[in-house]
């Protein structure tokens, strides 16, 4: 199976929808449509998974000696699973739509379904091209989408500063390709160099929000848990899988020891953040930043494994907290699977998330194991806040939205069962921090059960100041500030007086420059 073909089957949906919506616009299976495209696109994704691994060039550019590089899909053991997770959260997502029919919007499923087209296409990127390209797209999708809602002007500034961000990493990404083709070596995901290493740290981290820490995707970006969801994991998928190849090649250094400091503190603001979001879309980017910062500990502590291991966690167990906008008694199961998920205890989804705390002993692994806790803490609060049931819709619809939901879980263990291979004497770690963890996350909910209440004004104190917000607002209005002088300047230089004003300026910068030398 061509690993582009699930790529182009989702694009194709996406456009057989806009092509109808144009033709007929009071067309009614827009939901069909797109659920049949991810229904299709699932075992595609899934055969290529037989043969690993395997590579596929896209385009060759022409000449050669101008254009070395050219667009390369690579599916191995560290990018297949990210894209299974991806094509189960695109079809999980459409199933559970039916139980959110009211409030949803054909726009919205085809949104869902692009971003999983092109974070598919970031996932399997075989080089630093192939990647800056699906990155850029995705920059691009998010950008529009979120512009395209109707949002306050203060929250496009925010879209905007995020977006830049982002942009940054990936000019990191740009930076280290650049420093690579200088030592004359052909650069492939496969084969990474090792002085690239830091670079591709940071790259990810900036795009993560985790170095340093800020919300990549804003919370009140939107209220809908299909696209809003898919706007969240999307972008961190396509991330994640650069970031557990990066472990392969990451050496002892004092650079790397700072990094990992500063992602131990992401990882426990983003944790707390998390306990105390109102609700679960809320929280969002607080529970994809924790989790992005145990996966980005794993790749600096050079376990790939375990960086991917707490890296579809993210998705996977996330995603199920994410779509369970209606909940039943009967289901509730599902989500103490997704608990389980992110517990590392042996035959669960991340046991080989325990490789991160495995021999020689690291100070700063003790604030990941905090930090774990915390998400496990506010994983377990959100699975119980109270959800409505099924009411008023007809049967098909409380047979189909159970099924996409239990999609999720399903795909998580037997991700996990299937990375375990070869990993056989992590059994007796993996035991001991999985009841470690789960022995401090009882206390930690009995505790906040029984104990001393905190206060939610404390708790913004402590969000706003350890997520940088403050940095970044300080920062804009200095931008801000600039760009108004440089409006004033162009207004006073464009005016009648503006060669009086240009000749003023030249002299006094001529004086300036005088009394400088003069000074010497």
């Amino acid at each position: 199976m061509p690993i582009a073909i699930p790529v182009f089957t989702l694009i194709l949906t996406v456009l057989i929808m806009l092509a109808i919506r144009l033709l007929r616009a009071n067309f009614a299976y827009h939901w069909l449509i797109a659920t049949v495209g991810a229904f299709i696109a699932l075992p595609m994704v899934l055969i290529i998974g037989i043969q690993l691994p395997q590579t596929e060039t896209l385009i060759s550019w022409k000449p050669e000696m101008l254009f070395p590089s050219s667009l390369v899909l690579t599916a191995d053991r560290l990018s297949w699973p990210y894209a299974v997770a991806l094509i189960t959260l695109v079809l999980a997502m459409m199933l559970t739509e039916v139980a959110r029919a009211t409030e949803s919007m054909w726009s919205a499923w085809a949104a869902g379904v692009l971003l999983g087209a092109l974070g598919i296409l970031a996932i399997f990127a075989g080089n630093p091209l192939t990647l800056l390209m699906a990155w850029t797209a995705i920059d691009i999708a998010e950008l529009l989408i979120i512009l395209g809602q109707n949002i306050p002007k203060n929250m496009r500034e925010r879209v905007v500063v995020a977006f830049s961000v982002r942009v940054v990493g990936s000019g990191m990404l740009l930076a280290a390709a650049l420093l690579t083709s200088n030592t004359g070596l052909e650069w492939t995901f496969v084969n990474i160099p090792s002085q690239a290493a830091v670079l591709l740290l940071l790259a990810v981290g900036l795009r993560l929000g985790v170095l340093p820490a800020y919300m990549p995707i804003l919370k009140e970006s939107t209220s809908r848990r299909s696209v809003g969801s898919m706007l969240n994991l999307v972008p961190a998928a396509a991330s994640l899988v650069l970031l557990n190849r990066t472990a392969f090649v990451v050496e002892p250094s004092m650079m790397v020891t700072v990094l990992l400091l500063f992602v131990g503190i992401t990882a426990i603001f983003a944790g707390a953040s998390w306990i105390f979001s109102t609700d679960e879309i809320e929280g969002a980017p607080t529970w994809i930043l924790g989790m992005a910062s145990l996966s980005a500990a794993g790749a600096m502590f050079a376990q790939p494994f375990a960086s991917q291991a707490w890296g579809m966690g993210v998705l996977l167990s996330g995603g199920l907290i994410f779509y369970a906008s209606t909940l039943e008694r009967r289901m509730l199961w599902l989500l103490i699977l997704g608990f389980l998920g992110i517990s590392a205890l042996p035959f669960t989804p991340t046991w080989n998330g325990a490789l991160m705390y495995t021999p020689p002993f690291n100070l700063l692994m003790v604030i990941f194991v905090i930090a774990q806790v915390l998400l496990m803490v506010g994983y377990i609060r959100h699975a119980l806040r109270h959800r409505e049931g099924f009411s008023g819709v007809e049967r098909w619809v409380g047979l189909i939205y159970p099924l996409g939901f239990a999609l999720l879980p399903l795909t998580h263990f037997l991700y996990g069962w299937w990375a375990f291979v070869g990993f056989e004497n992590l059994l007796l770690s993996s035991w001991v921090f999985g009841i470690i963890t789960l022995l401090l996350t009882a206390m930690s909910v009995g505790f906040a059960r029984f104990g001393p209440k905190f206060s939610f004004g404390r708790v913004a104190v402590f969000e706003s100041f350890f997520s940088l917000q403050w940095f970044y607002n300080v920062t804009w209005v200095f931008f801000r500030t600039v760009g108004s002088v440089i409006h004033f300047l162009t207004t006073v230089l464009e005016g009648e007086g503006g060669l009086l004003w240009a000749l003023l300026m030249l002299v006094m910068l001529f004086l300036t420059f005088a009394a400088m030398l003069g000074g010497i």
